[in-house]
């Protein structure tokens, strides 16, 4: 496995694949440094029993905001600390968009490498912009973890204002001490990831012998 642009890291980078096995691979990008725009790649698998098989990978860098994710450990989103850098998440949580003023819709995608022309998780017009949404007495309603896997994801918040759009982006994992089949993704043709200066990110691909 080789790559292009030194945005791009893979780990592994090489091993051995057994008769009709499967070998994991974490692709990830890294945009520190990057100004903001589009970018591409490629990943080449190689092996000397089979051609190689090349694929893109598109990054789109857009500039980061004045909004962040904050999660509370209630629903009165008291005490807000900022949500991501893999931080460690069970059970139910608080999780919007800090500060609040000049938005007028938030849209939450999880685990969407790139959100151009993809749905929304939950679009929310009502601040505080919970991720989970926002009960009649205003209190933020719990967004379940349960519902997801154990292990690494992504939560992207594409927040738009009068003065344009903005990305707040964390990466969290999920410990419910859940036992689930991991996700496989096959490599396809192209991979494409949305991103903010000085943001990683990373999808996880399987390479089939």
């Amino acid at each position: 496995l080789s790559f292009s642009q030194p945005w791009l890291t893979l780990n592994p980078n090489s091993g051995s694949i057994p008769a009709s096995g499967q070998l994991n691979v974490v692709l990830s990008i890294d945009s520190t440094g990057l100004s903001p725009g589009d970018y591409s790649g490629e990943l080449v698998t190689s092996s000397p029993q089979y051609p190689s098989v090349i694929t893109t990978v598109s990054l789109s860098i857009q500039a980061s905001g004045q909004y962040d994710l904050v999660i509370s450990a209630t629903s009165n989103r008291v005490n807000p600390i900022p949500f991501g850098n893999n931080q460690v998440v069970s059970g139910f949580i608080y999780v919007f968009v800090s500060p609040e003023n000049g938005i007028n819709q938030v849209e939450f995608y999880i685990d969407t490498p790139s959100i151009e022309n993809a749905s929304p998780l939950k679009i929310e017009r009502i601040p505080a912009y919970d991720l989970a949404g926002t009960d009649p007495a205003g209190l933020a309603m719990p967004f379940d973890t349960t519902l997801y896997s154990d292990g690494s994801h992504v939560l992207t918040a594409n927040i738009l204002t009068n003065s344009g759009n903005f990305l707040s982006i964390s990466s969290f994992i999920i410990s419910n001490e859940n036992v689930s089949p991991e996700l496989v993704i096959n490599p396809s043709n192209s991979l494409a990831f949305t991103a903010v200066t000085g943001q990683v990110s990373s999808e996880q691909i399987i390479s089939i012998g």
